[in-house]
C-alpha cells in the first residue's frame, strides 16, 4: 500500500433486470474516481476489464519480480494471471 487512505467503491442492489444500469452506474462512479487513486488492492479490483489494475496493485519492484517468478514456475501460462 502507498497511500495513507483507502476508498472502495461498491453497487448492491436485488433485481437482475437492474443489471446492466446498476452496473453502468459503478464504471461511472470508478472512472470518476481515477484520477484521484494512486494505486489499486488487487482482491477489490476489476482487473478482468482493467488489467493495467493489476499491476498498479503491486510496487514496481515487486511486480516485475511476479512477472519473473511466474516466468520460472509457469512458463507455459497454465494458471490464469494478469501478469503478460
Amino acid at each position: 500500500m502507498t497511500a495513507r487512505a483507502l476508498s472502495l467503491c461498491y453497487a448492491v442492489w436485488e433485481r437482475a433486470e437492474d443489471d446492466p444500469a446498476n452496473a453502468a452506474w459503478h464504471r461511472a462512479a470508478i472512472a470518476a474516481l481515477e484520477e484521484f487513486a494512486v494505486g489499486y488492492y488487487v482482491g477489490e479490483s476489476d482487473i478482468v476489464s482493467a488489467a493495467l489494475r493489476a499491476e498498479r496493485s503491486y510496487a514496481p519492484a515487486n511486480w516485475k519480480r511476479l512477472q519473473l517468478l511466474r516466468e520460472k514456475y509457469d512458463p507455459g501460462g497454465l494458471f490464469l494471471g494478469h501478469f503478460r
